[in-house]
């Protein structure tokens, strides 16, 4: 295995230990406190570490056992391109493939390594806390189990995919939602008494009201000039008296 693959492979390993330990320590955490145990604290930590130790092992033997000795003799379309992606040799039965990888490669990705992996592992714990006639049982059961939860990560994986390819190939037309929300803002705007006005029409409103403005000024300063003028005849004829 080269440099980059290990360090993908242990990348993998960290990520899915830590969302598995993490899920199973909320989920049984959440259980315990609407059931009202009192030691819901406990078991949820019990449940991280037990979860996280299965995900460890269950990444582990997947990345660094399974997966490697799948690609280097399954033959198939799927191995085929990851032997290229990781530089191995082809296999006889290798052929020409396309350099597109289409929605059913995604949907069956990792799923017969996902698939041993977990039967593997199932199996083995199983087998420790329950003796060794569970380790059929528990490796059937948690074999099903692990093809089911990564046939469920394959099909979000296509549907966000699905989704980006959509979204990239919309043309581009912002003029038309440009409008509507300009008529929208326009529309609240006129609600409040508001309007919109174009740079013209905003002057010219201005102006209105500078001149409305100058106007009221003299109004007042003729108003004052009038006090003053009867409060100096007011004053003028209290003296005479």
């Amino acid at each position: 295995m080269s440099s980059s693959n290990w360090k993908a492979g242990w990348q993998t390993v960290i990520q899915g230990t830590a969302i598995t330990s993490t899920t199973c320590a909320f989920i049984t955490g959440v259980y315990g406190i609407l059931n009202r145990f009192p030691n819901y604290a406990e078991l949820s930590a019990a449940a991280a570490i037990n979860s996280g130790a299965t995900a460890a092992t269950f990444f582990s033997l997947r990345e660094y056992v399974i997966s490697p000795v799948l690609v280097r003799t399954i033959p198939g379309v799927q191995y085929a391109r990851r032997r290229r992606d990781a530089g191995i040799s082809k296999l006889p039965t290798d052929g020409d493939m396309s350099e597109n990888v289409s929605w059913t490669e995604m949907r069956s990705s990792k799923l017969l390594d996902t698939g041993i992996s977990g039967a593997i592992t199932g199996g083995f714990l199983r087998g420790i806390t329950a003796g060794r006639y569970a380790v059929v049982s528990g490796g059937i059961t948690a074999g099903i189990a692990s093809i089911l939860v990564q046939l469920g990560y394959n099909e979000l994986r296509v549907t966000r995919l699905k989704y980006v390819s959509q979204q990239s190939s919309r043309p581009a037309d912002p003029g038309p939602t440009q409008n509507r929300w300009a008529d929208r803002r326009a529309t609240v705007m006129s609600w409040f008494g508001l309007s919109k006005y174009s740079d013209e029409e905003f002057l010219e409103s201005m102006k209105a009201q500078r001149l409305q403005y100058l106007a009221r000024i003299g109004e007042l300063e003729r108003q004052l000039e009038r006090e003053r003028a009867e409060q100096k005849l007011d004053s003028s004829a209290s003296s005479k008296t």
